[in-house]
Formats: C-alpha cells, sequence, structure tokens
C-alpha cells in the first residue's frame, strides 16, 4: 500500500515516534534509522520522549515510496 502525506495533515508541528509509525504505516526502526541517517529532525524531551518534525517526515514520504 502506498504511503500518503494526507495522513500527516491534521498532525501538529510535532509528533512523537509512535503517531509517525501509526500515520506512515511504517515501524518505529523505520523512523530510528532515518533520525540517526540525519534525515529527520528530532528533539529528545525526556528520556522515553522523542519528538519528531512532522515537516520533515512529509518531505521524506511522498506518494508511494520513501526517500531514504
Amino acid at each position: 500500500m502506498p504511503h500518503t502525506t494526507a495522513a500527516l495533515d491534521g498532525l501538529p508541528e510535532t509528533v512523537t515516534k509512535k503517531q509517525a509509525e501509526q500515520a506512515l504505516k511504517c515501524s518505529t526502526q523505520t523512523i530510528d534509522r532515518l533520525v540517526k541517517a540525519g534525515k529527520l529532525r528530532a528533539y529528545r524531551v525526556t528520556a522515553k520522549k522523542t519528538l519528531i518534525n512532522a515537516a520533515d517526515l512529509k518531505a521524506r514520504f511522498t506518494e508511494g515510496e520513501v526517500q531514504a
């Protein structure tokens, strides 16, 4: 099933890793790899909570494919 950015339209400016995973239908490991590679901006709020920039998600995930 292709990824769509429509799932991201209603999201706030930053999202949790879990929200990103659900909106994009990908694994948390995929999100972690993109953050580690510097392709997504992430902000560690607490030891257990990381926020991801939603605009970066829209830029990385386009209709039908992941730009890794």
